[in-house]
């Protein structure tokens, strides 16, 4: 699926007062990407999911699905998640505790009142990908956060969606289950060949799962690119001190011309640049 956002902004109201967490946003998203939303925390990032998502209504701009309008304030077009056939997985599992595992990747097969032996099926199938067949009688609280991040994934992915949203999946497990679960959520995105974005604030995730990551910063994006792209060729400051680690040393420069060369200072050092050509 491909992903369109135009000049999209969400505004919150407030006693205090009113605040743009996403403002003017224009974004493209290929079919089958697996793109990161990339900043700090508070800059707009999960709204930008859940506005996707069909969890908030955007205040201006609009959101489409292959072309096809899915909000627009302006048009008076809003559809619901369920009508945008998307998958979310959240930061803290949001798992139902009193269903065991099977029952809790099934749940929305049940919901779209699938048949008992379809449900069976895709349930088995689900949880064979995800390494948690030995696991559908279990609760979550006999679970580990790793197992229980994966059951939250089965259970998104179960049902087949045309989009698959990540908001922070795997911030609540420890480094080394991170990056082992890491490796298994791209091969997990390349074998489903679904349209996935991703929220994070770390950028050694972004960097190792990302088709194409947007650095963004106080409602608004930075840049895109490829990981390599952001690395190499920063467009802005903020990119160029976010992306990288250690992060890029920025220094305050004075670009000069002298006898027809030029010159950058940086304190009291002068560097040659090369001579203007005649």
């Amino acid at each position: 699926m491909k992903i369109a956002l135009n000049s999209l902004a969400k505004k919150f109201f407030s006693l205090r007062k009113d605040h743009y967490a996403v403002k003017n946003l224009s974004l493209e998203i290929n079919d089958k990407d697996f793109f990161v939303l990339l900043g700090p925390s508070g800059c707009g990032k999960s709204t930008t999911l859940n506005l996707m998502a069909g969890l908030e209504k955007p205040t201006s701009g609009e959101i489409s699905f292959n072309d096809k309008i899915v909000a627009s304030p302006a048009k008076k077009i809003f559809l619901s998640p369920k009508e945008r056939n998307i998958a979310m997985v959240f930061q803290n599992y949001a798992l139902y505790p009193h269903l065991n595992t099977f029952d809790n990747i099934a749940f929305p097969l049940k919901i779209l009142k699938m048949n008992k032996t379809d449900i069976k099926k895709s349930v088995e199938q689900t949880a064979d990908i995800l390494k948690l067949s030995h696991l559908l009688k279990s609760k979550p609280n006999e679970l580990s956060g790793g197992e229980r991040q994966r059951v939250a994934i089965a259970r998104a992915i179960v049902r087949k969606p045309d989009l698959f949203l990540l908001d922070e999946p795997l911030s609540n497990l420890d480094a080394r289950l991170r990056t082992s679960t890491r490796a298994e959520l791209k091969k997990l995105q390349r074998r489903l060949n679904v349209t996935t974005v991703y929220v994070t604030h770390d950028q050694v995730e972004a960097m190792t799962l990302a088709d194409k990551i947007a650095v963004m910063n106080n409602g608004k994006i930075e840049q895109v690119g490829t990981p390599d792209e952001l690395y190499d060729n920063p467009a802005n400051i903020f990119t160029a001190s976010f992306i990288g680690n250690p992060p890029m040393n920025i220094f305050k420069t004075k670009i000069m011309e002298q006898n027809n060369s030029f010159f950058i200072q940086i304190g009291n050092t002068k560097l040659k640049l090369g001579s203007v050509a005649k």
